[in-house]
């Protein structure tokens, strides 16, 4: 899979995309995160078709803002959405506009994500993998098919590499405190149940989600937290600077 890749411009998502940047205001500061089926039409398939255009407004930490811009919010962002017809209810491909916590993947997303500038405008397009493992949370149908055409188009995930990235997520498979407060097809049960599910149907084996992703996990971190050899450290290293000072003073 070539990564960063080559975005397709003239896709609906791509042209929806370059007709919401070009109307933020230059003295802006924005950062946009792409998710959703669009990020996959623009990097990896055209094909892969959408019902809307997932974008959320990026935290931008405003001190390290050397030119005074002012901050793109998100009710600034929807504004110019509706502005241009592109809210839902408008068009047949409209633009959803979201918290950028509502993009749930792996926690590694950001070090693979590639950046490009529309204009002014700083998208952020996570890697592929990271759009799929958000897509589990739901993954009716159509997101099942993105699955199908994402591997059509590339090769990857593979059944292993995919197995090693959702180990990367196991906080993912853990419930929420507020789970009652999201959608159900958010809630954090279904997360474990989906994975099962889509094994079967993408590659062609079933898996089990304890013993294959989560129990190698979380023992190599209960490795990581047992006792070393030797004793504590800090006692350790008392000890030494207790010695250095009864030696100097004798």
């Amino acid at each position: 899979m070539d990564w960063p890749a080559k975005i397709a411009w003239d896709t609906p998502s791509g042209k929806i995309i370059q007709r919401v940047c070009s109307q933020v205001p230059s003295n802006n500061l924005a950062n946009i995160l792409v998710f959703g089926s669009a990020a996959l039409q623009l990097t990896v398939t055209r094909d892969l078709l959408s019902a809307d255009v997932d974008l959320a407004v990026e935290y931008v930490n405003i001190a390290f803002n050397n030119n005074n811009l002012k901050e793109l919010r998100r009710v600034d962002l929807q504004n110019i959405v509706r502005k241009e017809g592109l809210a839902e209810g408008q068009a047949n491909l409209f633009v959803q506009v979201c918290s950028s916590t509502a993009f749930e993947t792996s926690p590694v997303w950001g070090r693979r994500a590639m950046t490009v500038k529309v204009g002014h405008v700083s998208l952020t397009i996570p890697h592929p993998f990271d759009i799929l493992i958000g897509k589990l949370h739901r993954l009716e149908s159509k997101d099942i098919e993105a699955f199908e055409m994402v591997i059509h188009a590339t090769g990857h995930p593979t059944s292993e590499e995919f197995r090693q990235e959702l180990q990367q997520c196991s906080r993912l498979f853990e419930p929420r405190s507020d789970d009652s407060l999201f959608p159900a097809q958010h809630n954090r049960s279904l997360f474990k149940y989906n994975v099962s599910k889509l094994w079967p149907k993408v590659f062609g084996k079933t898996i089990s989600v304890s013993r294959d992703i989560l129990e190698p996990i979380n023992e190599l971190r209960a490795n990581d937290y047992r006792p070393r050899k030797g004793g504590d450290l800090k006692k350790s290293l008392i000890k030494i600077k207790r010695h250095k000072r009864s030696t100097t003073n004798s």
